[in-house]
């Protein structure tokens, strides 16, 4: 999710800046780590990834983002590039110093992931990307009230033309995840176009919350 420079990291980058970082693994390391995300997650992919918008879909710019991430009662401070040139949709987290914790890439081949750190995740970064597209370019039902993209359940609160709230499901209706939310906020209000100067994504659930400030936004050609 050229696309964010910014954004991030949800769970993933919260148990990875949880612990001390660990150098890049190898590739079969890499493939072992995401053999372990959880059960809910892997079981949600096949709707998830049959939700995603295509990079073709997506405007194509860049983006740079300052991340703070809390859960289990501890704050960490990242960064995140997300980009799309509309034919690859891509997000790259950052740790300190710029360190590589992962990528995950949406290309019309489908779905890819590495991850460059030995730590388990908690979530996986299609799941990752997924939470960017819901939060961000999954335009607003009809009159701004409670709608469905591509089967899972949306409900914006507006203030005029702008979207201050939005609450997404995790699952189209009938799957476990259905009952699950993602909670968005725009303090700023949102319009859909460009990048908001901030918001927050904040899942109950999982217990995590992460708070986005823009640094830079540029469009691609």
């Amino acid at each position: 999710m050229s696309v964010l420079r910014p954004l991030l990291s949800l769970s993933v980058l919260c148990l990875v800046a949880c612990q001390s970082a660990a150098p890049p693994t190898s590739q079969a390391q890499s493939e072992q780590t995401q053999s372990r995300f959880s059960a809910p997650d892997e079981a949600n992919l096949a709707a998830i990834r049959g939700a995603l918008l295509a990079p073709a879909e997506l405007p194509h710019l860049m983006w740079r983002q300052s991340l703070r991430i809390t859960a289990q009662g501890k704050s960490h401070q990242l960064e995140a590039i997300v980009q799309n040139d509309g034919k690859e949709f891509f997000v790259l987290g950052l740790g300190p110093g710029g360190m590589k914790l992962f990528l995950v890439a949406h290309t019309e081949q489908g779905l890819s992931s590495r991850i460059f750190v030995s730590q388990r995740m908690s979530l996986s970064p299609e799941y990752l990307l997924f939470d960017i597209q819901r939060a961000l370019f999954w335009p607003p039902p009809v009159a701004c009230g409670t709608g469905a993209h591509r089967g899972f359940s949306v409900a914006d609160r507006c203030d005029g033309p702008r979207t201050i709230s939005r609450q997404v499901s995790d699952g189209p209706p009938g799957s476990p995840q259905s009952s699950s939310h993602l909670e968005i906020t725009y303090p700023h209000g949102f319009t859909f176009n460009g990048p908001p100067d901030a918001l927050s994504l904040r899942h109950a659930a999982r217990g995590y919350q992460i708070d986005i400030t823009q640094l830079q936004s540029h469009v691609l050609p």
